[in-house]
């Protein structure tokens, strides 16, 4: 097994469908609804923090890294940012690292 960690603004292109888990953010709020999914709310009206919703993106989706998070400490905080090109939208989004490592991928640069 090699190591490899794209750098920011690389292309990669899912090899097979990548399901994971949207955490109920508003930050991830792009994707669902470029997806028609809805976000669960508390009996207030906001983001029901603890709420997730699976989701899958299809083989050939084009993902872009934007953005690591990661800190010493900090396990359930690291994620990966990312923009997902759909059609003519580029909902951007963000992961938990154990769900971005799970993606299958091609790149677009060669990682030399």
């Amino acid at each position: 097994m090699n190591l490899h960690i794209p750098p920011l603004g690389e292309e990669l292109v899912l090899a097979q469908d990548w399901s994971f888990t949207l955490h109920n953010e508003h930050r991830n709020e792009g994707l669902v609804r470029f997806l028609k999914l809805t976000m669960p709310k508390d009996k207030h009206g906001y983001y029901d923090r603890n709420a997730t919703l699976p989701v899958t993106l299809p083989a050939g989706t084009k993902l872009t890294i934007r953005r690591y998070y990661i800190r010493l400490g900090q396990k359930a905080f690291d994620s990966v940012t990312f923009t997902a090109k759909m059609g003519k939208s580029s909902p951007r989004f963000w992961a938990k690292l154990a769900d971005a490592n799970k993606i299958a991928f091609a790149s677009t640069k060669d990682p030399s």
